[in-house]
C-alpha cells in the first residue's frame, strides 16, 4: 500500500497526504473534457465548445493556476460526466459559461472561517444547475448564521484535528446549503463526482457541524480514492448491512459509511476531556460497536480487492 493511503486508512490525514488525490480529481476534470471534445469532434461539431475550450487552452498559456482552478471545480466534474455519458445532445454551452469567468476576476469566497491559524474558504452555491443532486436546497441561505455555525465546527476541528483540518482547508471549496427534509434534523451529502464540494442543511450547533463536516470530508476523501484506486471488487453481488441504514450495501458503500464512522469515533474520543464529554460518550457507545460489526463483515466479505483489504485492516486497527 502506498503510504499516502496507508495514513487515510488509518486516520492519519494531513495534506501531504491528500495532496495527491486532490491532484488526481484535477486532471479527472481535464481527461473527462478532452473525452467529449474528441467526442463531439467525431460527431456534432458543437461550435460554442470549440470556441470555450480555445479560449481556456489560450488562457492557460497566460494564467494556469486560474484555468486549472476553474476547471477542477466540483460543478465543472459533474457537467463533465454527465455530458460525456449523455444520451441525448449534450450541454456544451456550459463549458462556455465556465471560460467566461475569465473576464473577470477570481470568485471570492462567501464564507472565510479563520480558527487556529487555519482558513477554511467556501463559496455558497445553491444555483448551479450541475450541484443538484443533493436534493433541495435552500434558495435563501443566510451567510451571517453560517460564517457563525460553521466558526463554531472549525474551532472544535481545528483544535482537536488540526491535521485533518488543515487538510479539508485545501480540499473543500464548495459549500450546497440544503433544505432540512424533516424539520430539525440535519441531512448532508456529497458526490464521487464533485469532489470538493459538501451539501448540508443548516447545523443545530457547533459539535454537529463539525461532526457533519468531518463526516462528509471523509466521503469526498475515500471517493477520490476509489475514483483512481479500487477498493471493493464490481463483480461479486456482495451486500452487508449497514447499521446505519435499514437495507443491505454493496461493500464499496459500506466502506464508505465505516469510514466516515471512524473518522467520528476518533473525534468524539478527543472530545471526552472537554464540556462535550456527554455528547461525545454517546456517540461512541452509539456507533462504535456497530461500526467495529460493519467492519468485520468487510473483512471477512471477499469483495474487496487486494488494496482494499490492507485499507480495511489498516482502519480496523486504528479503532
Amino acid at each position: 500500500m502506498k503510504p499516502p493511503l496507508t495514513d487515510l486508512a488509518a486516520g492519519r490525514i494531513q495534506p501531504a497526504a491528500v495532496t495527491p488525490w486532490r491532484l488526481a480529481e484535477s486532471r479527472r476534470h481535464l481527461i473527462l473534457i478532452e473525452a467529449l471534445r474528441r467526442e463531439l469532434r467525431s460527431g456534432d461539431p458543437a461550435p460554442e465548445f470549440t470556441a470555450a475550450h480555445r479560449q481556456l487552452a489560450k488562457a492557460e498559456h497566460e494564467d494556469p493556476r486560474r484555468v486549472r482552478e476553474l476547471l477542477a471545480a466540483p460543478q465543472v466534474g459533474v457537467w463533465a460526466a454527465r455530458a460525456l455519458h449523455a444520451t441525448s445532445r449534450p450541454d456544451t454551452r456550459y463549458l462556455a459559461e465556465v471560460a467566461a469567468a475569465l473576464s473577470g476576476p477570481p470568485r471570492p469566497p462567501d464564507l472565510r472561517i479563520a480558527r487556529h491559524g487555519l482558513v477554511l474558504r467556501l463559496c455558497l452555491v445553491n444555483d448551479d444547475p450541475y450541484l443538484d443532486l443533493y436534493g433541495d436546497r435552500d434558495p435563501a441561505p443566510r451567510l451571517p448564521v453560517w460564517r457563525d455555525v460553521l466558526g463554531g465546527g472549525w474551532r472544535l476541528l481545528g483544535g482537536h484535528l488540526p491535521g485533518t483540518a488543515a487538510a479539508m482547508a485545501e480540499t473543500l471549496r464548495v459549500l450546497v446549503p440544503l433544505l432540512p427534509a424533516v424539520p430539525g434534523v440535519l441531512r448532508s451529502s456529497t458526490s464521487g463526482w464533485a469532489f470538493g464540494a459538501i451539501a448540508m442543511s443548516m447545523p443545530a450547533d457547533d459539535v454537529e457541524c463539525a461532526e457533519t463536516l468531518l463526516h462528509e470530508f471523509r466521503h469526498v476523501l475515500l471517493g477520490a480514492v476509489t475514483n483512481h484506486v479500487p477498493l471493493a471488487r464490481p463483480d461479486t453481488g456482495w451486500t452487508g448491512r449497514a447499521p446505519w441504514r435499514d437495507d443491505l450495501r454493496p461493500a464499496e458503500n459500506l466502506l464508505q459509511g465505516c469510514y466516515a464512522y471512524a473518522g467520528l469515533i476518533a473525534f468524539w474520543r478527543l472530545l471526552l476531556d472537554t464540556p462535550h464529554h456527554d455528547r461525545a460518550l454517546a456517540g461512541i457507545r452509539a456507533w462504535e460497536e456497530p461500526t467495529r460489526k460493519a467492519i468485520g463483515e468487510l473483512t471477512g466479505s471477499g469483495a474487496l480487492t487486494a488494496e482494499g483489504e490492507r485499507f480495511v485492516a489498516e482502519m480496523r486497527r486504528s479503532l
